[in-house]
């Protein structure tokens, strides 16, 4: 009987406590609501706006730079018939030393093609350089045919100190090609017998074609 007295009594202890505790909560209250400040509004994101799509520039086409109009000069050219030829050299051929890649002879077959019948000339060569198309001769150290490109009187003279490009160039300006290994041999020598040169197979001189002997070549 004294133990739940005594913890009957401990319960209203405890309940008087937890009373007085709200109690005090409770005075505190108002107090607490007049320090409180509202929350901010909310304020909402922008919509999102994707970017535009992109746009790519035009092509950019370049503007020539102005070049003067002059018209390739016309050359007579002949025309070579179709058939076989025979081409390149023996080692055992006395009449001349085989370059690396010219044995042993054999015939080769050429359909029929037109070749220039000149050289081209300083003059018609510095048409392409005026036109702004082939590039002047590389002199280089030689002032001799510097001279002679400039020099009216050498006008007609064979374009000199110009490179495998330089002449690419100039035959497509005029409409033309540079021809084969094979078809600028069968049209400077011929194609009717064994001959190792256009006059036959005696060696060259100054006589009969533009040479010049250096070491024994």
């Amino acid at each position: 009987m004294n133990k739940f007295y005594l913890t009957c009594a401990s319960l209203v202890l405890f309940l008087s406590s937890c009373q007085a505790i709200q109690e005090d909560a409770n005075d505190l209250l108002p107090t607490t609501q007049d320090n409180w400040a509202p929350l901010p509004t909310q304020t909402h994101l922008p919509t999102y706006t994707p970017p535009p799509t992109y746009t790519p520039y035009s092509t950019y086409t370049v503007i020539p730079s102005a070049i003067p109009t002059v018209d390739p000069p016309s050359s007579e050219m002949v025309t070579i018939p179709a058939g076989e030829f025979l081409i390149g050299c023996d080692p055992w051929d006395s009449r001349a030393p085989c370059l690396d890649g010219e044995s042993p002879s054999h015939h080769v077959y050429l359909d029929n093609y037109a070749i220039d019948l000149m050289e081209v000339s300083n003059s018609q060569y510095a048409r392409c350089v005026e036109a702004g198309v082939c590039r002047p001769p590389n002199f280089g150290n030689s002032d001799l045919q510097q001279a002679r490109y400039q020099n009216p009187t050498f006008r007609e003279y064979p374009v000199t100190n110009i490179d495998w490009y330089d002449a690419r160039d100039y035959c497509t300006w005029v409409g033309k090609r540079l021809p084969s290994e094979a078809e600028w041999e069968k049209a400077a020598r011929g194609d009717q017998d064994e001959r190792f040169y256009p006059w036959g197979d005696a060696a060259p001189d100054c006589s009969i074609v533009n040479f010049m002997g250096l070491n024994g070549d």
